[in-house]
């Protein structure tokens, strides 16, 4: 939930805040909204939204790491996604932008974590459809 309220705000205010901000020629304050800049509220907001994302992997991705097959994969990729969500946040707070990068890379693992979670439905849906 707490991934969910800090990167809708700051993915909101992208078009929510900066445009009438920058129409108004507010250059400064828009870049407190601006995505891209890495001192700006949205920015640490975002990061501060992935940081929680980790922890919600960590949590989550444990118990699958226990399972075997695709439910293992799962665990895996939402493991290794949440500690470079954790990493980035910490690049983030320490300052620096190497360590910070790690958000992309999280990022990334989104990718074959959702096919992983697809094939994986599909195995539930036809083990429950040969047990009806």
């Amino acid at each position: 939930m707490l991934y969910l309220i800090f990167v809708t705000f700051s993915y909101t205010s992208q078009f929510a805040f900066l445009p009438r901000l920058l129409k108004e020629g507010l250059t400064e304050q828009a870049l407190f909204f601006y995505f891209y800049n890495p001192d700006s509220f949205v920015y640490f907001s975002n990061q501060t939204g992935y940081f929680f994302f980790g922890l919600a992997a960590w949590l989550f991705g444990t118990r699958y790491l226990l399972a075997g097959g695709l439910a293992r994969w799962i665990g895996v990729l939402l493991f290794i996604s949440g500690v470079f969500s954790f990493l980035a946040f910490l690049g983030l707070i320490l300052s620096n932008n190497t360590l910070n990068m790690a958000t992309t890379i999280s990022g990334f693992l989104t990718l074959p974590l959702g096919i992983v979670i697809v094939f994986y439905g599909r195995e539930i849906r036809r083990e429950n459809s040969n047990r009806g």
